[in-house]
């Protein structure tokens, strides 16, 4: 009997262990997954003064961190980032909003990587916006235009420059939790084409 017993816990323990051990495989396969789907797309993301600004303000809820949340299901895309310098975003996080809008060094950037195809995530025009249209020449850039209407005409003039495609989602309008959802669909959309 107590054979019996000691054999039943050992086959509960091994069904156990080959569950748990599949279920961590299966898991890391799905990270891994999610990772390499991302891996060749590059976001750069308008990091200036204004991305401070609340989109929700019952909650205090400011459009970076609006852009943070949704970028978090974008693990394996390289993160930049720009206001006045453009540079590797540490840790896949934005930092916190300052300064300029500084897009003419971030395309230069950009073509200094050798990227030849980004995604960019901005709520507004740059500070220089002719030599930023100069500098986006030879960039095919999906534009997601991320602040209040009207949408600044820098935006729909780099549109039109190459094959640049533009979309924008009025987070100020939605709540939270729908504007995450749009821009998450909006950017999953511009990655997967």
């Amino acid at each position: 009997m107590a054979d019996k017993l000691v054999k039943k816990q050992k086959d509960i323990f091994e069904a156990i262990k080959d569950k748990s051990l599949a279920s961590t495989v299966s898991s890391l396969k799905t990270k891994m997954e999610r990772l390499n789907k991302f891996k060749d797309k590059i976001i750069l993301a308008d990091v200036s003064g204004s991305m401070a600004t609340f989109v929700d303000e019952s909650h205090e809820i400011r459009a970076i961190d609006v852009v943070n949340h949704v970028l978090e299901n974008f693990q394996g895309a390289r993160l930049w980032e720009f206001s006045n310098r453009c540079k590797l975003a540490k840790n896949n996080k934005l930092s916190q909003p300052n300064s300029g809008t500084n897009m003419t060094e971030a395309f230069c950037v950009m073509k200094q990587e050798k990227f030849t195809q980004i995604l960019l995530l901005t709520d507004g025009a740059p500070d220089d916006p002719i030599s930023a249209l100069t500098e986006a020449v030879g960039l095919k850039i999906d534009i997601v235009y991320i602040g209040p209407k009207p949408v600044p005409q820098f935006l729909l003039d780099l549109a039109k420059v190459g094959s640049n495609t533009f979309v924008d989602v009025e987070l100020i309008k939605l709540d939270a939790t729908e504007g995450s959802k749009q821009l998450e669909n909006k950017i999953k959309g511009l990655l997967n084409a």
